[in-house]
């Protein structure tokens, strides 16, 4: 029986490591926002689910990298104690083989499998944990597997034409969305992600920038964060902390080109502040390790060339 959403934090809180080395605990894997108590109920079957995918769309033979997935996730759920319910298998194979294909076809048949996949909106309970099921799969193949730009790229163009889906509105703990539009509880769901292991880390930060860049997110406020933490703090001397925290600044600049146009907070002085930060972090000595500060360096370059773009100056 599949462990309500409350129980999969404590499980994730309990495979996770923070970036300093030190474990985390449910709430900091959970990061500051708690989930509603509203979804504590059992994702239940809504019906077999691998009647629902279409075996005319399925390849004689699966792609490596569909294996891969496939095989990875499934070992990590069994590592973690997790039940692996055919629900999870179905929406895990969809998503393995729409990014393995690598096409706009294999994305938009994947769109239209999980669109066929969700159970009926007026069924709250079960939809909101179906749905938050789906994000969870979804993550979790980024995190664990997400250092590839196909595999990160892969998910992007599956909520991408799954946004395209207009299936109707659902009630999300007092709130209406669309489905598909919205990507309803897609946010809560990252919440289990934030600064874990360091690795699991830098993926998920880089997919959320991806998602800011193709406009199917606006999460202003984790790249502010992760931008100050690394550049406008005291680094931290722990080993490898430093570095984590100043690639996934970099990731977020490299990604997330709708940064250099957000708001108040994203300020030329700020922009300024940060290339003589990264130039800086890139030539001295430090904590960093040279494959950091050389990363820090093309970041700075690559803000330039942005520069040059636009109207105003980013930096003096």
């Amino acid at each position: 029986m599949e462990p309500n959403v409350q129980a999969d934090a404590k499980v994730r809180a309990q495979r996770s490591t923070k970036p300093n080395g030190e474990p985390a605990t449910e709430d900091e894997a959970r990061s500051t926002a708690q989930l509603p108590s509203a979804p504590s109920a059992e994702i239940k079957t809504h019906r077999p689910a691998f009647e629902e995918v279409d075996s005319e769309t399925l390849p004689a033979k699966p792609a490596a990298l569909e294996l891969e997935i496939q095989d990875k996730i499934l070992q990590n759920y069994k590592l973690d104690g997790r039940d692996i319910t055919p629900e999870h298998i179905a929406v895990l194979k969809v998503f393995a083989r729409g990014i393995s294909a690598a096409t706009p076809e294999a994305a938009k048949e994947a769109a239209r499998q999980l669109n066929d996949l969700c159970p009926p909106l007026n069924q709250t309970e079960e939809a909101n944990n179906w749905m938050y099921m789906v994000w969870l799969v979804m993550l979790d193949i980024v995190a664990d597997i997400g250092s590839t730009d196909a595999v990160q790229e892969g998910c992007v163009r599956i909520l991408e034409e799954l946004v395209q889906c207009a299936k109707g509105m659902m009630d999300v703990w007092g709130r209406n969305l669309r489905v598909w539009t919205d990507l309803p509880v897609l946010p809560i769901t990252f919440d289990e992600f934030w600064e874990n292991d360091v690795q699991s880390w830098k993926n998920i930060s880089c997919f959320a920038a991806r998602l800011m860049r193709s406009g199917l997110a606006s999460d202003y406020d984790q790249a502010i964060m992760a931008l100050r933490t690394a550049l406008e703090e005291d680094m931290n001397t722990l080993p490898g902390f430093a570095d984590c925290r100043t690639q996934v600044a970099c990731l977020w600049i490299k990604h997330a080109s709708p940064l250099y146009g957000g708001p108040a907070t994203m300020c030329l002085q700020r922009w300024g502040f940060w290339i003589e930060r990264l130039e800086k972090l890139g030539k001295e000595a430090s904590v960093l390790g040279e494959d950091t500060r050389e990363m820090a360096l093309q970041t700075a370059r690559t803000i330039r060339i942005v520069e040059k773009g636009v109207s105003h100056t980013l930096s003096a």
